[in-house]
């Protein structure tokens, strides 16, 4: 019952951040288009939420880094770019959070029906929602 419990509140450890990043930005879009805002975009770790387009009056840019399974990578190559209007975009990547412990690597990303992380080889995922 105590391992159960303990590898509950890791994972609600895990997910509470990514958690708040993205209704943080919710909160801040939500904000702005109360506020009569038409065309912005919001940016709290890595959540983004989109509404109209930038001052060049075209969609928004948003980069999507290329994920490498190299820890020591300090360049952020750019794998593409999406156009991104009146949507909610989040990445979310196993290449930057993990770590090894007994030669094995450990990502953030949480089996629910386990409590442990993933053991799988995707690098990275992107999801647009409107």
């Amino acid at each position: 019952m105590v391992t159960q419990s303990r590898r509950q509140i890791n994972a609600l450890c895990s997910i509470v951040p990514l958690v708040s990043e993205g209704y943080g930005s919710d909160i801040v879009a939500r904000f702005l288009r109360r506020n009569g805002i038409k065309n912005f975009m919001v940016e709290i770790g890595g959540e983004i939420v989109t509404m109209g387009n930038s001052e060049q009056r075209l969609p928004w840019k948003i980069g999507v880094t290329k994920p490498t399974d190299d820890s020591v990578k300090v360049d952020q190559d750019i794998q593409t770019i999406l156009n991104v209007t009146d949507k909610a975009m989040a990445t979310s990547g196993n290449y930057r959070n993990f770590y090894y412990k007994g030669g094995k690597k450990y990502a953030h990303t949480i089996d629910p029906k386990t409590g442990y992380p993933v053991q799988h080889s995707l690098l990275s995922a992107t999801v647009l929602a409107k």
